[in-house]
């Protein structure tokens, strides 16, 4: 029974490590941060031509990924629903994980 408590307290120490460790689990550097609420933050423009990802704070899979020129502007804005999305060129993508708390765009690289 004793092991019992020591694994379930394992697991939960092992879920609390990874949703606070956040964005720093995945590869790249942050370049835009939403964390929440009815305002995004302003949309941003490419620093220069890389790898665009985009995660969700509880994941170290990226939503979505694309390959953006210098310029080229991408972050979060609101959907004509009123719902915040994540958007890069003309694509928007939904943020729909209910277990994150922030999504957040990384640049990976060129």
């Amino acid at each position: 029974m004793v092991s019992l408590y020591r694994f379930a307290g394992l697991v939960f120490l092992f879920l609390l490590a990874g949703a606070i460790g956040g964005c720093g689990l995945q590869p790249g550097t942050t370049t835009i941060t939403f964390a929440g609420g009815k305002n995004s933050p302003p949309p941003i423009e490419a620093s220069e031509s890389a790898t665009y990802a985009l995660y969700a704070s509880n994941s170290g899979n990226a939503l979505y990924t694309v390959f953006l020129k210098r310029g080229e502007e991408y972050g979060f804005r609101k959907a004509a629903d009123g719902s915040v999305v994540a958007f890069a060129r003309d694509r928007e993508i939904p943020l729909q994980n209910w277990l994150a708390t922030s999504y957040f765009w990384k640049q990976r690289g060129k």
